[in-house]
């Protein structure tokens, strides 16, 4: 009943941890794995509305990785936009997920986040080998879903309070670029390829960016 508090979002980020145990990691060619933050029916989990394939130009989810990832804002105004966090590995290889975590208007571009802006953590450290496999052994093996109660149910969710983001590095538009290319590439016959990646040159006096993409 009270005064609702706008918290706008302008970034998010999802971190990922593959755990550092035989096989945990994926096959280069076999990466697959999609993100879902907002679903029409928040109970289940259909990619739908919000939805990005994570795919960077580096070798992603190997054994051991610790990874950074920009995720697509549409359909994400405010906070309260996201409803549901859902992570599935689509294809055959099976994945380790060790843990992660979703970030909110982050602004450490370059590398690391601010342990202050991550709005939900998710370890699987009490699973066996430390880790949720997610593979394709059965209808629902190969996703992981925090629903809309337990999502809000995070012990921060209503003081949690994102800062704006009121400079925008290269380093942000670098990797925004990659995750728009790479979830783009899905089902296209485009992928990043071994000398896959994107630079991103300022140009002064034009309130310009030059942009050269190789996949």
């Amino acid at each position: 009943m009270g005064n609702q508090i706008v918290r706008s979002v302008s970034r998010v980020q999802i971190h990922l941890v593959t755990a550092n145990i035989p096989n945990a990691g994926t096959d280069d060619t076999d990466d697959a794995v999609e993100v879902l933050l907002n679903s029409a029916y928040t109970s289940v989990s259909i990619p739908a509305l919000n939805h990005t394939w994570v795919d960077s130009p580096r070798a992603d989810f190997q054994r051991g990785a610790d990874e950074l990832f920009d995720l697509s804002t549409d359909h994400l105004s405010d906070m309260g936009d996201i409803q549901i966090i859902s992570i599935q590995k689509s294809s055959g290889d099976a994945w380790c997920l060790a843990g992660f975590d979703l970030i909110v208007n982050d602004q450490f571009a370059t590398s690391g986040f601010d342990q202050a802006n991550v709005l939900f953590s998710q370890s699987f450290a009490n699973q066996p080998g430390g880790c949720l496999w997610l593979t394709n052994n059965t209808p629902t093996s190969n996703i992981f879903t925090v629903d809309f109660s337990q999502l809000r149910a995070a012990p921060g969710w209503y003081t949690f309070n994102p800062p704006p983001l009121p400079v925008i590095h290269i380093g942000e538009v670098k990797s925004v670029l990659e995750s728009s290319f790479g979830d783009s590439f899905h089902s296209s016959g485009a992928y990043w390829g071994s000398a896959g990646r994107v630079n991103v040159t300022p140009k002064p006096g034009q309130n310009a960016l030059h942009v050269d993409t190789y996949f």
